[in-house]
């Protein structure tokens, strides 16, 4: 039942009434199903889902499950003799379930939109459901080992029907306006009871009495509130169906929005697998194991897919993460099993003590004591876990300050220049100071600290000459020693990770600039995320080297170069002057995950204009992600 709750979100309360109807069932002579449920609620509330999670966890078998779609064995306006028609689908359906269950008694029978069937095939329900379940030949058809559930949308619409009875005349509105609260409260609403009342009453209004009172629970599904848990849970069956265990599929917030846009009641989240992510996992077949990241590109709902190989196998990849071997597992598993036997028989003790009133007080201090030495043994490992910080063998030690370190006249030089640059009133000036300060900070910081300023920026806004200007600004404060341009779009990324290698092992305080980021290839991505995320960089030989107090500015033209004026409160008639859409490349969102900064130039007057500068821990951030870079034509 745990587990069904934890993948089946939101629908604890039917899962609990299930399991109780089924579970303290009175055993019965009669060829009755065991358990005979309704489910309600609107489509894709997750009914069917209910029905497959128990053919797994009550048979421990999901190929328990038989879906019968009831819409099959609607009435047929076309048909010329009903009657005949009737007969014809009436026997099909019982040879239907008789089939079922003499090959398998112990199934489960999901009957789905059991309100489509004709009213002649609901009969043969009846018989199921009142125990009379004979066949032409007299043979006994045993129902008493299986579980039916039948599901509907009927009364649905019922749930969200909210009171408008202040439109029917001019003195209900006035009323309505002037005191909202109030006239909800005392108006006669036209709308009757609740939401799940007036849903039971269009269900008793379509379904038979008869019918309805041989069903042990008549259960309403609510719609989930978690929509991406549930979308990426989906998700990641559809994937392990088609694919297996072979691809770890780790999907974004923005992708699985992006999915979300495209999926509607005749567009469902299935078919927009099958059609936008499975045909793409096929770059992933030449891996024998591949962890797949699905993203989107920013601005847009256009997903993006980064494939990374690995040969090992999933439990040994979470003992690396964890830092630990199979063996400390067993360990602590060992450990924790004895730390509950002696609670148990700690309990024992107390419950003696409690039947004899003139036991010693330190007897019970003592429990206490050994009470105390359970939960740390519970709540400890047996063996100290050693964190990785790195992947290779070989690596550099931390230890050893580099040749290339700022000294105290470059750095008292650093700090003059920065102050200057402080005094200038000009957008290109304001962004620079920002960095040097960072860099100065970084300087500052103990060569073995983890305490280091936010460093990873992201500046949109600027145009070619304003981004000349900062790279003259930056280079004639600092000198070309710590600071390293890059365009990206002349170079390729093996070219770029050796140069960065080689410039950071000998300046370990650079600052880096990084432009046109959108024109990054595979192997430059790939580098900049293990400097963005892990801080190295592995070399050619398998040394790593230290880029933890690097500082990293991404540029880029993916902005919405309007909306990015909008921010600096520009009239409408300059906004509607300026290019809505940039018809240029753009890249993943996920690397937003590790920037720390946005810094917004004037787009109009980059040069001379104010920056607006929105840090990651502002709740504006994401909001800002979605107004700077979004193209209503994307």
């Amino acid at each position: 039942m745990y587990m069904m709750s934890k993948r089946l979100m939101n629908q604890e309360r039917v899962i609990n009434e299930i399991f109780e109807t089924l579970a303290f069932q009175e055993k019965t002579t009669t060829s009755r199903p065991r358990g005979l449920f309704l489910l309600l609620g609107f489509s894709g509330a997750g009914k069917t889902e209910i029905a497959k999670d128990f053919a797994q966890h009550w048979y421990c078998d999901a190929s328990r499950l038989v879906e019968i779609d009831m819409s099959e064995y609607e009435l047929d306006p076309a048909a010329c003799d009903s009657s005949k028609w009737s007969k014809r689908k009436h026997k099909n359906m019982w040879n239907r379930l008789a089939e079922i269950v003499g090959k398998r008694p112990y199934s489960v029978i999901l009957l789905d939109k059991v309100d489509k069937a004709s009213s002649i095939v609901t009969k043969i329900l009846l018989r199921v459901l009142h125990g009379k379940t004979s066949d032409a030949k007299g043979n006994l058809v045993d129902f008493s080992k299986c579980i039916i559930f039948m599901t509907s949308s009927v009364g649905s619409d019922q749930l969200i029907l909210s009171c408008t009875c202040y439109n029917r005349n001019q003195d209900l509105w006035e009323k309505y306006r002037s005191n909202p609260a109030e006239f909800f409260k005392n108006h006669d609403c036209i709308i009757k009871g609740s939401g799940c009342e007036r849903l039971l009453f269009e269900v008793r209004k379509f379904f038979t009495s008869d019918m309805l009172y041989s069903l042990d629970k008549i259960l309403l599904v609510e719609n989930f509130q978690n929509l991406k848990s549930v979308m990426r849970l989906l998700l990641r069956e559809i994937v392990r169906e088609f694919t297996g265990e072979r691809i770890v599929l780790q999907i974004s917030d923005s992708a699985v929005h992006a999915l979300s846009v495209i999926t509607s009641p005749t567009y469902p989240l299935r078919k927009a697998v099958l059609e936008h992510i499975i045909p793409q996992l096929s770059s992933a077949e030449g891996h024998k194991k591949a962890d797949v990241y699905i993203d989107t590109l920013i601005g847009t709902n256009e997903l993006s897919f980064r494939f990374q190989s690995h040969e090992k196998d999933v439990d040994d990849w979470y003992f690396e993460q964890e830092g630990g071997t199979f063996d400390q597992l067993i360990a602590n598993l060992r450990k924790k099993v004895e730390a509950v036997s002696m609670i148990f028989d700690l309990q024992s003790d107390l419950l003696n003590i409690s039947d004899n009133s003139g036991q010693n007080p330190s007897m019970v201090q003592k429990l206490l004591q050994q009470l105390v030495q359970c939960n740390v043994m519970l709540t400890s490992s047996p063996l100290p876990i050693q964190p990785i910080e790195f992947a290779c063998e070989k690596r550099i030690s931390c230890n050893v300050v580099p040749c290339n370190f700022p000294t105290d006249e470059q750095k008292e030089k650093i700090v003059n220049a920065c102050k200057r640059l402080q005094e200038i009133d000009s957008g290109i000036a304001k962004a620079a100071s920002v960095i040097v300060d960072v860099l100065i900070k970084i300087i500052d910081a103990p060569f073995v600290s983890d305490n280091l300023p936010d460093k990873h920026f992201v500046f949109e806004g600027l145009d070619h000459d304003s981004k000349s200007g900062l790279v003259s600004c930056i280079t004639d404060t600092i000198g070309d020693s710590f600071f390293t341009y890059v365009k990206l779009d002349t170079n390729s990324g093996e070219e770029v990770k050796n140069y960065l290698i080689e410039k950071v092992t000998e300046t370990p305080c650079t600052v880096l600039l990084f432009d046109g980021v959108e024109f990054y290839d595979s192997v430059f991505y790939e580098s900049l995320l293990q400097i963005l995320d892990k801080g190295t960089l592995v070399d050619n030989e398998g040394l790593i080297v230290d880029f933890r107090r690097t500082t990293v500015i991404l540029t880029s033209e993916a902005a919405n170069k309007s909306r990015l004026a909008d921010w600096f409160n520009y009239e409408h008639d300059v906004l509607i002057n300026m290019a809505v859409n940039q018809n240029v490349k753009r890249y993943r969102t996920e690397l937003f995950n590790w920037i720390d900064e946005m810094i917004i130039f004037d787009p109009i007057l980059p040069e001379n204009g104010r920056i607006l500068r929105f840090s990651k821990i502002d709740v504006r951030f994401s909001q800002l992600l979605f107004h700077v870079y979004w193209h209503r034509d994307k």
